[in-house]
């Protein structure tokens, strides 16, 4: 609400600019048709219109920012759960400290960076982590601790992960570097130690000898790198063998998405403005820095061949040939590894820009991302800088090529294919709902094409909506590693600068289960790499040095599979109405039972973390018992009944009871999961209960509050419900009275009862049970209770609602008032 009441208060001062403004029009208009020049006062609202838009308009982008972050608290409390599971199933006691979880971060980092961290975490546990008998020889404390800190400046996010386990062992980096021939001696004395340090982020790359169900395949690292890489970050590495590592994480500040720092350029009358982030740095060169070389124009920058080309020629401007006395200003942009030089006629001083998508009609114009209004009305292209240099380096469109040489969707199919599969996981009708399977086209065994369609569905289905290739490299390692005269290493680096790397697969006489498994010791026969590229496959050839042959278009599938018929999809109004906002709720619910849980773990005694977890449970009960979610509000019924034992002090807590709380969260997760693709859960819930039930037994202390005799009992109506009945039945209502047995020894008498409230709802109105609906929410009552209910139809359409094998027996009659 804070910043609902601040964008108000924005609105308002826009508002008051508006009336500003209109007020200068009507004097400018005025003096214009007297033929009177600006006064001093027009001068004055003016610059005063000026400075209020400009400090308006801040304060909106801020806020509007300030709403895009989320607290870091969330995916704290989901790291801690994955320290405390995975150290329990490793026999290693660590201790999980965390700060800054309050610190707020940016959506976009929390999910492309919640991955990377996962797999930090685990090598911390799984690498870093000793054992107690291994830490006591050590001279440490037999409990690890693993740490993890959150902190922000003005321009980054700082996210740094400790542990005081073995750290990394350098010189074993080195040795299994030039093991595996990703290195050589003579290198690795000029290499610095931050260098050594990133082969560790090389696919496939382990230190560790003996492979566990937690790491030591060398999957995982390079994961971590590509998800900083796409959020432009760095990673500093600190350790000190035998005692700590340290991964510092340094991540810009995102912005939003439609506003850009943009350096503008002025070519051939023409403005154009480039984002900030791609442009390395603007050069002002004279004739004699122009070099010749292989019939481009080039200049020395940082130590390299910069080539030089002309935006007015590139833009099929009509321009003849460039010389060198027409280079003057260049701005220098980058593209992943490729970095080229573009000639522009003049440099505009930097701004924000607001950028506008390109209507429909204009989605083929080559490099252009969108436009923006300038000052002084100016409209300005915003480049598409890796579109910029593919048509420098004279590549054809990366969509449309390949919409025609791999036969992947043309452009209206494309879009049509993509909105479907982003809208399959909610299917709003009543058939079965869909999934997807994607498969790929390679002379593999069938093993690894799942294996890689299992791990690389997201990018594959990607590629695959927005028509990028992926090629399918075929190296035999030992003779290209010698024509071309590079090590392993080189490979390595050659082929992701070609674009995003995927997996390499060793081809040997027997492929194992899982191809992460093998290590680059087994590379010495041949490989494959798969890459998502926008080159051509001569482009890729001529950069790695090998013949066009060894490179194929892979294809990719995409099947539609039914669902298993046991599943039962939401129809469209629960999903709409209901189930969305149920979803949104329980989260919040599981989260606030995740992180009290976690603090009853320190401190058992936490009276208010229990209240916090009978209040999510009471309500996930209520929820959905109403939306007749039974698996879940079985649960939640029997462990309310624990957690109000503990909170009234009739149990103590124990660390049985927290292990079982524990377990009782995952199968709620699990259950949110199904909800999250539109279907209801259908998820046993028989080993859960099981475990909750020794902790329920009856106590003698409890006793009905009151006793009822359902059957002789009378409704008691008030004169303003009565007047609201007979309106209703005046209005062609009926109503009735609803006798209900259920069957001995039912054990969800009150889950079952509002399943039975919610399917009668269908046909009417409850007006009232006996005993209250706050007495059988807390389930007080036996077998019997009573029903008052407006029914706009006959007592025989609803009466079928009554027929389930809950109800012993039922009565419905004509309510009469005694």
């Amino acid at each position: 609400m804070s910043y609902l009441n601040t964008l108000l208060e924005q609105t308002g001062e826009v508002i008051i600019t508006e009336a500003q403004h209109a007020s200068l029009v009507k004097s400018l208009e005025y003096n214009y048709i007297n033929q009177k020049p600006p006064d001093e006062n027009m001068l004055n609202l003016a610059k005063q219109i000026l400075l209020s838009s400009r400090q308006t308009s801040e304060l909106l982008h801020k806020n509007v920012m300030d709403i895009r972050r989320v607290e870091f608290k969330e995916t704290m409390t989901t790291i801690q759960r994955l320290v405390r599971d995975l150290a329990k199933s490793q026999g290693k006691p660590i201790r999980f400290k965390a700060s800054g979880s309050e610190t707020f971060v940016d959506k976009t980092i929390i999910e492309e960076f919640s991955g990377a961290l996962i797999h930090i975490i685990r090598n911390s546990v799984d690498h870093g982590i000793e054992l107690p008998d291994d830490r006591i020889a050590r001279n440490k404390n037999p409990e690890g601790t693993i740490s993890i800190d959150i902190s922000e400046s003005d321009e980054f996010i700082f996210i740094t992960v400790a542990d005081d386990g073995g750290g990394i062992d350098l010189e074993k980096v080195c040795e299994k570097a030039i093991e595996r021939s990703l290195t050589t001696p003579e290198k690795l004395k000029t290499m610095t130690d931050e260098e050594k340090y990133q082969f560790i982020f090389l696919p496939g790359f382990s230190t560790k000898e003996k492979v566990s169900e937690v790491s030591g395949r060398g999957v995982g690292m390079d994961v971590v790198k590509n998800s900083v890489d796409r959020l432009n970050g760095s990673i500093i590495i600190n350790s000190s063998p035998g005692q700590w590592t340290r991964f510092t994480f340094k991540i810009p500040v995102i912005s939003a998405v439609n506003i850009i720092d943009a350096l503008i350029v002025r070519s051939a009358g023409s403005i154009y403005a480039m984002p900030v982030s791609a442009v390395v740095s603007i050069i002002t060169v004279t004739e004699e820095d122009i070099t010749l070389a292989i019939d481009k124009f080039a200049v020395k920058f940082r130590g390299q061949t910069l080539f030089i080309y002309d935006l007015k020629k590139l833009w099929n401007k009509g321009a003849s040939e460039m010389s060198p006395r027409d280079i003057k200003n260049i701005v220098v942009i980058i593209d992943r590894d490729e970095m080229v030089g573009i000639c522009v006629d003049d440099f505009l001083p930097s701004q924000k820009v607001v950028v506008k998508k390109l209507d429909d009609y204009f989605s083929k114009v080559r490099a252009v991302a969108g436009t923006t209004l300038l000052g002084g009305n100016d409209i300005g292209l915003i480049l598409d800088v890796a579109e910029v240099i593919n048509i420098a380096l004279g590549r054809e469109p990366s969509v449309k090529k390949y919409c025609e040489k791999a036969g992947i969707l043309a452009e209206a199919e494309e879009t049509a294919a993509a909105a479907k599969l982003k809208s399959a996981h909610k299917k709003k009708t009543g058939e079965a709902a869909k999934k997807y399977k994607v498969e790929i086209d390679s002379e593999i065994s069938q093993a690894a094409k799942v294996e890689i369609a299992l791990n690389y569905q997201g990018k594959l289905l990607d590629a695959y909506t927005a028509g990028k290739p992926v090629y399918e490299i075929d190296l035999m390692l030992e003779t290209d590693i010698i024509k071309a005269q590079k090590t392993k290493f080189d490979i390595y680096k050659i082929a992701k600068s070609t674009g995003e790397l995927l997996c390499v697969i060793p081809m040997t006489s027997q492929l194992p289960e899982n191809f992460k498994d093998f290590s680059p010791e087994n590379f010495d026969m041949s490989i494959k790499f798969f890459i998502l590229s926008r080159m051509s496959i001569d482009e890729i050839a001529s950069k790695m040095n090998i013949e066009k042959r060894q490179i194929r278009n892979v294809g990719i599938t995409v099947k539609e599979e039914a669902r298993q018929s046991e599943e039962k999809v939401f129809n469209e109004i629960e999903l709409l109405e209901d189930y969305e906002a149920f979803a949104i709720d329980t989260q919040k619910n599981l989260s606030a039972m995740s992180q009290n849980i976690l603090a009853l773990e320190d401190n058992m005694s936490d009276a208010e973390a229990v209240k916090e977890i009978f209040r999510a449970v009471h309500t996930l009960k209520s929820a959905t018992a109403m939306l007749g979610i039974k698996n879940m509000s079985d649960i939640a019924h029997i462990l309310e009944s624990m957690l109000d034992k503990i909170r009234s002090g009739l149990e103590p807590m124990t660390e049985e009871k927290i292990e079982l709380l524990f377990d009782v969260l995952k199968f709620f997760e699990e259950c949110m999961e199904s909800i999250k693709n539109g279907v209801k859960p259908v998820v046993s819930n028989a080993a859960v209960k099981e475990k909750i039930v020794k902790f329920t037994v009856e106590s003698p202390e409890k006793k009905l509050i009151r006793v009822i005799d359902v059957k002789t009992e009378k409704f008691q109506i008030s004169a303003f419900e009565d007047l609201v009945i007979q309106e209703k039945v005046a209005g062609g209502m009926a109503l009735y009275s609803i006798l209900v047995e259920f069957i001995p020894d039912l054990p969800m008498k009150m889950v079952n009862a509002f399943m039975l409230f919610r399917s009668l709802k269908e046909y009417g109105e409850l007006v009232k049970t006996i005993p209250t609906m706050e007495e059988i929410d807390k389930g007080n009552f036996e077998m019997h209770f009573k029903i008052l209910f407006l029914a706009s139809c006959p007592s025989d359409k609803f009466k079928s609602v009554l027929m389930e094998e809950e109800i012993k027996t039922f009565e419905i009659s004509n309510y009469v008032e005694n």
